[in-house]
């Protein structure tokens, strides 16, 4: 009895749930209806009324018909997230409805289907129509938009795409531009910090993404125009260093998202440490891409160590940990990869450089149906060229990741200054120089130092102080290039002969070698270790040591066998997709085969050589 009468209070609380909304959502659509036509009808009057066309209309006054229904359908898939409406619509783009089940209802009901559906307008439909419409124009204004519509949550993530496509597409932003889009950003992070409860509001991993990678770049952007001094003078709050900061730190602190990882490493349930926040997803996912958008802040900074230390929780080992946002994973280990190689461990960052390289060609099939592909080859490039910089002061070796810089990676490796500059330049991120961003009081100082043209100029004061930092321990590699290229051609030899071969005296020829074999071995990370931490190792393919006046080579290169080839092969076929892995099976397995019957050939000749020889030995 007992049970019935809780499911009879549920059905009753439901019902009357449903009718709030349903009279909140009539009650929306009278406001409007006043504001339109003036009246001061009151609001228990009930009348049958279609707004659709009419919204529409409004709309297409300001834009064409496909964006209007572009705009409606975005909107409409917003606030049902924030909405537990159950009315049926007539016309799911019409303006005015969305209105009366808008930003403000009674509860949160967010469904799988409305976060596809955003995710179907945000990454197919929105790119689609800025390159058929807005290839050199704007989108709509926001202002005008927002006349037809609310100005809430809508209002801050439509004028977000405005702002960004302005950005990035157009690639002509003014000072208003600048100035608008800090506002707004800092209006949707305020609106998700300041909440005292989780906002209900849910968005594809990728739009969530892009605005804190876009809140980064237009922070490296804005401190590197050549407007930057006249805009601060004007908006002296705009873009300010510490809101940057403390604005990514407070996304990473409410989400909880470092307890969150750690206890994921350590094979416990992250849930239990995730908090309110940190179950919702969008503070969640929101939290993680603030450490990558920490880690670009710092690398920006010139401060690798704290860059590396941002990241301490992710897992570097697993390049597929968010399949659906490759972009992130892609700088993730491009930021990583280059830390490493300015904090001179060069093993390191070649293995962060080919993890991700072998990932996005192997999945490339797969990327190219993602709508920021061109983004990913293009960063894939950077890596490239950082991987190439990366072997040639390592071992010199060209593979077939870094083919495409082979010319460079031989000239780097002989000690080309030029060539070593232009990878770095290729694939370094874009810095910035700390003692710019200097109070106020210290502006007037910055911009006779820098010209006038300060910002620009100084970015690249930046660049070429990394670029010398850089060089600084380039030179120190030509003595290990030449020490390296002759102990590849022997298994021990005389100090003595070497320094004669080098032209040095044995002195300075020991002096070199502790340096080599200081170089050599260095910090190598391991998989589930902060990004600090290693053990060190000779991170060389040869290595050596000295006993007496002789010094002893010790080959590390190991060759590979048929069973690691045959487990490589496998990897492929699993990692491939499935039109290509038959194909490439019965390649493989061909090759395999051969190379099999080929070795049981070489056994049986030998066999035979050995009975031969003892037949011999007999009859001697």
């Amino acid at each position: 009895m007992r049970k019935l009468l809780g499911v009879l209070m549920i059905i009753g609380s439901a019902h009357l749930q449903k009718g709030i909304i349903h009279e909140r959502s009539h009650v929306a659509m009278d406001r409007f209806d006043r504001s339109k036509s003036g009246s001061l009808a009151p609001l228990s009057e009930k009348r049958e009324i279609d707004f659709g066309d009419s919204t529409q209309q409004r709309l297409r006054e300001i834009t064409t018909p496909e964006i209007a229904d572009f705009i409606g359908s975005l909107h409409e898939s917003i606030t049902r997230q924030s909405s537990c409406s159950s009315i049926s619509y007539e016309c799911l783009v019409s303006w005015l409805v969305k209105l009366s089940c808008g930003i403000t209802g009674a509860l949160a009901c967010s469904s799988s289907w409305d976060v596809e559906s955003i995710r179907s307008l945000y990454e197919s439909k929105f790119r689609r129509l800025s390159d058929k419409y807005f290839s050199d124009k704007p989108w709509p204004e926001p202002d005008n938009v927002c006349k037809i519509i609310d100005d809430g949550i809508f209002g801050i993530l439509y004028r977000e795409l405005f702002y960004r496509h302005i950005f990035i597409k157009l690639r002509k932003p003014v000072q208003q531009d600048r100035h608008g889009a800090y506002n707004n950003y800092i209006a949707l992070f305020e609106y998700i910090l300041s909440a005292e409860s989780p906002v209900p509001l849910e968005l594809p991993d990728q739009w969530m993404w892009d605005i804190i990678d876009e809140f980064v770049y237009q922070f490296e952007g804005f401190t590197q125009h050549k407007g930057y001094y006249a805009h601060k003078q004007i908006y002296v709050d705009d873009w300010d260093v510490k809101v940057v900061f403390n604005t990514l730190h407070q996304l990473i602190i409410q989400s909880r998202i470092n307890e969150q990882l750690e206890a994921f490493k350590n094979n416990e349930d992250p849930s239990r440490e995730a908090g309110v926040f940190g179950s919702n997803p969008l503070y969640r996912m929101l939290g993680y891409f603030a450490l990558v958008g920490m880690l670009r802040f710092h690398t920006l900074l010139g401060d690798y160590r704290q860059a590396l230390a941002s990241v301490r929780n992710i897992d570097l080992s697993n390049p597929k940990l968010i399949r659906n946002v490759l972009t992130c994973q892609v700088t993730i280990y491009h930021q990583v990869g280059f830390c490493y190689l300015m904090c001179r461990r060069y093993q390191d960052a070649i293995n962060r450089f080919e993890d991700i390289l072998y990932y996005t060609r192997t999945t490339d099939s797969h990327n190219m149906y993602y709508s920021d592909y061109a983004t990913i080859r293009s960063k894939c490039e950077h890596i490239t060229a950082l991987l190439a910089l990366a072997h040639a002061l390592q071992d010199g070796i060209v593979n077939d990741l870094c083919r495409n810089e082979a010319d460079l990676l031989h000239k780097a490796s002989s000690g080309d200054m030029d060539a070593a500059s232009a990878l770095f330049k290729k694939g370094a991120p874009k810095f910035i120089e700390p003692s710019f961003l200097a109070p106020l009081e210290d502006r007037e100082e910055s911009q006779e130092v820098f010209g006038e043209n300060s910002a620009s100029n100084a970015s690249k004061v930046a660049m070429d102080t990394q670029l010398q930092v850089f060089l600084r321990d380039f030179k120190l590699r030509k003595n290990s290039v030449d020490i390296r290229s002759y102990l590849n051609l022997y298994e021990s030899l005389k100090i003595s002969k070497l320094a004669t071969l080098l032209g040095k005296t044995e002195e300075e020829l020991l002096v070199a070698l502790h340096a080599h074999k200081r170089k050599v071995h260095q910090l190598v990370w391991s998989p589930r270790q902060n990004p600090l931490a290693g053990e060190r190792k000779c991170a060389d393919t040869v290595d050596f040591y000295i006993h007496e006046d002789t010094i002893y080579v010790a080959s590390e290169t190991v060759s590979q066998g048929h069973g690691e080839k045959l487990r490589q092969a496998t990897m492929k076929i699993l990692n491939e997709p499935r039109k290509d892995g038959r194909k490439f099976f019965r390649t493989k397995c061909l090759h395999f085969a051969r190379a099999v019957v080929e070795e049981v050939v070489w056994m049986f000749a030998v066999v035979e050589e050995v009975v031969w020889m003892f037949a011999v030995v007999e009859e001697g």
